[in-house]
């Protein structure tokens, strides 16, 4: 089994487009954070649950949603257990690998 340390990039697939990851210093796969939305989102400005409000009326598009949380920082296992995107193909090769 491949180790990986903090710092090493791993790219994914969702639903055929590829994203890097990284892992952070706690060992846990994550998407890159945006700096812009991680400010908004550590001020107070960005409320998360209007925004999943405006989602589910249909003011932005399910990718434009993906890439919100993506740039939020998610770990790639919590992105995977969102609902909103429970229909979406994740290739992780993290998840491919057997355990010794």
């Amino acid at each position: 089994m491949i180790k990986f340390k903090p710092g090493d990039k791993i790219t994914i697939l969702v639903n055929g487009q590829s994203y890097e990851t990284y892992i952070d210093e706690h060992g846990v796969q994550r998407f890159p954070t945006d700096t812009v939305i991680d400010h908004l989102f550590n001020t107070g400005r960005l409320n998360l649950n209007q925004l999943a409000c405006d989602y589910y009326n249909g003011k932005f598009d399910k990718d434009d949603y993906m890439k919100l949380n993506m740039d939020l920082g998610y770990s790639v296992c919590g992105f995977a257990d969102l609902s909103s995107f429970g229909d979406y193909e994740i290739i992780n090769p993290l998840w491919s690998e057997k355990d010794d």
